[in-house]
């Protein structure tokens, strides 16, 4: 009858994602690079405090924490720290930065990060280098022209001095600029100053902030 009948689909539906639910394979993290995760500990061991869920001695899965990103292959991709996750800094930056092979992106903000930014700390690869509201000294190191794929620096807030490079100027990908708040020598470099779409340049402190840079280099 039609009752039978509609039990006895039931349980051939039930009986088929039963099989389908239980041989679908179990997928596992993907463990870190064991060279990135050897570098990532000399980060982690520097640092005064992690962030939650952070473990420097569960190393090996650290593409599952938060704020890290890996590729397929385990390889860090991206390392954010800043405030209110737990994490604090109190130290340099550390040049071992520069050797993690495909890091496209590097945010520390406001984990009180001080000394200077290291030459080597722009690669080819990298993308998005912020490191605001800390205690950052020095200057733009000249390297900045290597990250020909930056699309955002972000250095606003801390106390960097010198010359602002005019190379930045020719970063063709950089979208967003923002360098406020520091103690760079004015006026600022020509190449630069006429790449602006908000041309703010003042004799003192040389503060500006500009988003859509690429737009304002092309208009």
């Amino acid at each position: 009858n039609m009752q039978s009948r509609s039990q006895h689909l039931q349980r051939l539906i039930a009986a088929v994602v039963f099989v389908l639910v239980g041989s679908a394979p179990i997928v596992k993290s993907i463990p870190m690079d064991e060279s990135d995760r050897l570098r990532l500990v000399q980060v982690l061991s520097s640092m005064a405090s992690l962030p939650y869920g952070w473990d420097i001695s569960d190393s090996t899965n650290a593409c599952d924490w938060p704020y890290i990103l890996c590729d397929g292959a385990g390889r860090l991709l991206e390392f954010v720290v800043i405030k209110g996750i737990g994490a604090n800094f109190s130290a340099t930056i550390p040049p071992v930065f520069s050797q993690f092979p495909v890091l496209r992106r590097l945010r520390i903000s406001e984990v009180n990060l001080y000394g200077t930014i290291p030459p080597e700390i722009f690669t080819p690869q990298l993308q998005g280098l912020e490191l605001q509201l800390n205690y950052l000294n020095g200057t733009i190191p000249e390297t900045i022209s290597n990250s020909t794929g930056l699309v955002i620096l972000a250095l606003g807030g801390n106390a960097l001095t010198g010359t602002i490079p005019a190379s930045i100027a020719n970063l063709a990908s950089l979208d967003t600029l923002s360098i406020y708040g520091n103690r760079f020598s004015c006026p600022i470099p020509l190449a630069v100053y006429n790449s602006m779409s908000d041309r703010e340049s003042n004799t003192t402190n040389c503060r500006f902030e500009i988003t859509n840079f690429d737009t304002a280099k092309n208009g």
